[in-house]
């Protein structure tokens, strides 16, 4: 039977965020973002919660005073910090394990950090109230532009198109890009499409929203070929996901 320890935090522990993001993180908590916690001892926890990425969180109590980490673009302090905090308030029980969770991030993992960044700086231009730091279209560009110049190989890019798809929700933008890339290897687009949507189902809508967007007789039939080959293939249970 594992160890339980119970987990002590400051009782001023919300005063370390501002309020809009602890809202978010009290969002996040809700929502069982939280997907895995454990403790080290009585002054040290990691956690992961559930983002662009999943990132890692690393709380340590210092008697009053708390030090805290994430890896996301946001930095210290950020929802997912708060959500983990909230996280052990409901549930100061934590199972005890030797070592911190890893923190290796896979080449999508890295691409949708890389999104999460954006993302922050839209949100930070948002709260501040100021329009966004670049027009929408710009930031796909600057996006799409990164895929294409990312020396691998077609499986990767179009999972990275299906990335800008599933967190922008922008299938029309990205659509004659993964054209492009059909053109190049039809067969190889298809199943990296399925590998990521069985993974990822919210893509599988994505790509059922595109149809309105897709004009052409050329345009028309390869669409159909990929969403036809995604419905064959996929259990009927994740399609609605």
């Amino acid at each position: 039977m594992s160890n339980i320890i119970r987990f002590e935090l400051p009782k001023d522990y919300s005063n370390y965020f501002v309020s809009r993001i602890f809202t978010r993180g009290a969002n996040l908590y809700h929502d069982d973002a939280v997907l895995e916690i454990y403790a080290t001892d009585e002054h040290h926890a990691y956690a992961k919660v559930r983002g662009t990425v999943d990132y890692t969180v690393s709380i340590e109590v210092d008697g009053d005073d708390l030090h805290m980490e994430c890896n996301c673009p946001y930095g210290d302090h950020c929802k997912h910090e708060a959500a983990v905090l909230l996280h052990i308030e409901k549930n100061p029980l934590l199972e005890v394990k030797e070592k911190p969770m890893l923190d290796e991030l896979t080449v999508l993992d890295e691409f949708r950090l890389f999104l999460s960044q954006i993302e922050y700086e839209f949100e930070i231009e948002w709260d501040d109230g100021r329009p966004y730091w670049k027009s929408y279209e710009d930031t796909i560009s600057e996006v799409v532009d990164h895929i294409i110049h990312f020396d691998t190989s077609v499986r990767l890019q179009t999972q990275m198109l299906c990335i800008v798809m599933e967190v922008f929700s922008s299938s029309h933008d990205v659509w004659h890009y993964l054209m492009d890339l059909s053109k190049i290897n039809l067969e190889e687009v298809k199943l990296s499409l399925l590998e990521y949507t069985l993974k990822h189902p919210r893509c599988y809508q994505e790509m059922t929203f595109l149809r309105s967007y897709v004009k052409g007789k050329e345009e028309t039939k390869l669409y159909h070929t990929l969403y036809d080959y995604l419905t064959e293939q996929m259990p009927p249970f994740l399609r609605g996901r």
